[in-house]
């Protein structure tokens, strides 16, 4: 009686295990892609100090350059000292140009008078 031994044959064929593994790493590629695209659009944060807090509301209030909106506040809160406000506001990238340390900043506020 004589014992045949089966002879193995090498597959060709893409292994199901590591298949499934392909869509996971798309997603993650496409996540990293759209994660640097975010963070390399964020312009700088920057604090304001200001007497008190006029009106200006956390994702609401907009800073702005010559009438065109280049920040808006993403935070506010009170010095340590508490004679103030911080208020801390995300800019865009296309306005680091004029940022420096004698920017100036203001809030404006309507006022109603006589006259309207």
């Amino acid at each position: 009686m004589s014992q045949e031994i089966p002879e193995i044959e090498e597959s060709t064929k893409f292994n199901f295990i590591t298949s499934i593994w392909i869509i996971p790493f798309i997603a993650l590629l496409i996540a990293g892609w759209l994660a640097y695209q975010y963070y390399s659009e964020l312009g700088p944060q920057i604090r304001i100090t200001f007497p008190k807090n006029e009106g200006l509301q956390v994702g609401q209030s907009h800073i702005k350059y010559r009438d065109v909106p280049i920040g808006t506040v993403s935070k506010i809160e009170l010095q340590e000292e508490g004679e103030g406000v911080v208020v801390i506001a995300r800019m865009d990238k296309t306005a680091t140009p004029y940022l420096n340390e004698h920017s100036r900043f203001w809030i404006v506020k309507p006022e109603v008078g006589i006259s309207g």
